[in-house]
């Protein structure tokens, strides 16, 4: 078995005031999804959002942020000066964070999205060869 080499990322919003840091993260900690719900086509101002989902132990917010929360167990996090989405917490043990923050030439490649979520709320088809679950992960797929 090999040794996982430890991965540490810092991404800023817009303004540069909101800070986002992966810290000791192994690239088994995270996996990526593209997001087609209506709520992240929303809050993205896109038609689809790119999302990475690390343990909540690995993924620290810096700076001043208003909290919304979409749903039960979805509270996302907005710079309180650009606005721009900086991470969101789902349920009690994930961080998500935008893909778009990073740094793409510093994003493991097992960290690229892996399928699409939600898929039948989309609004743009991607011909990719993806899995495309309907709604949730582990769900009917098209």
């Amino acid at each position: 078995m090999t040794d996982e080499v430890l991965i540490n990322l810092r991404a800023q919003c817009y303004c540069g005031k909101c800070e986002v840091q992966i810290f000791g993260a192994k690239e088994s900690d995270g996996t990526s999804s593209y997001c087609h719900c209506s709520i992240c086509r929303k809050l993205s101002g896109a038609p689809v959002m790119a999302s990475l989902m690390l343990p909540n132990a690995k993924v620290k917010v810096q700076g001043e942020t208003n909290d919304i929360c979409t749903s039960k167990f979805v509270t996302r996090k907005r710079c309180k000066d650009c606005g721009s989405p900086v991470a969101a917490t789902l349920g009690k043990s994930t961080t998500v964070v935008p893909l778009s923050l990073l740094d793409s030439t510093h994003v493991p490649k097992s960290w690229l999205p892996r399928h699409h979520l939600h898929y039948s709320d989309r609004i743009v088809d991607f011909p990719d060869d993806l899995p495309k679950y309907l709604i949730r992960y582990s769900g009917q797929t098209i």
